[in-house]
């Protein structure tokens, strides 16, 4: 922003120098006019005007980038609130899975200890028989 300033310091003073160098007069045609008046006069009225027109255009295009970045930044912010929704969808839907395996599991063990209970009462079973059938060989 200074060095910008301080160009623009420097290019007034100059031009201003130029003027004044070139103060001789001139006939100006203004339309249907022609009016007579110091070629300095004419520098810089026009170096003035052509400031004012850079001016202008330079705060449109910094009010069109402030509108753009605001809109920007509300799609950011809604950006961020859907993110926020999905994140504690899949929060909900991860416990959700985590209680079914939950439940499936438990209901694996189970299964396993009622297999495993049944087996062990068939093997006993087998193992009485096994011992009746020495007893009745024995005798």
């Amino acid at each position: 922003m200074q060095a910008g300033f301080i160009g623009s310091l420097i290019f007034a003073i100059l031009i201003t120098i130029f003027a004044l160098q070139n103060a001789t007069a001139v006939d100006v045609k203004i339309l249907f006019t022609t009016v007579t008046m110091s070629q300095a006069l004419v520098i810089l009225v026009s170096a003035s005007l052509g400031a004012i027109v850079v001016a202008i255009f330079g705060l449109i295009r910094e009010y069109k980038a402030n509108n753009k970045m605001k809109e920007l930044n509300n799609n950011i912010s809604e950006f961020e609130t859907k993110i926020k929704q999905y994140e504690l969808k899949i929060s909900e839907l991860e416990s959700k899975s985590e209680s079914k395996e939950d439940t499936n599991k438990k209901q694996n063990v189970e299964e396993k200890k009622d297999t495993i209970g049944e087996s062990l009462g068939i093997l006993a079973k087998k193992n009485d028989d096994e011992n009746i059938n020495r007893g009745y060989e024995r005798l």
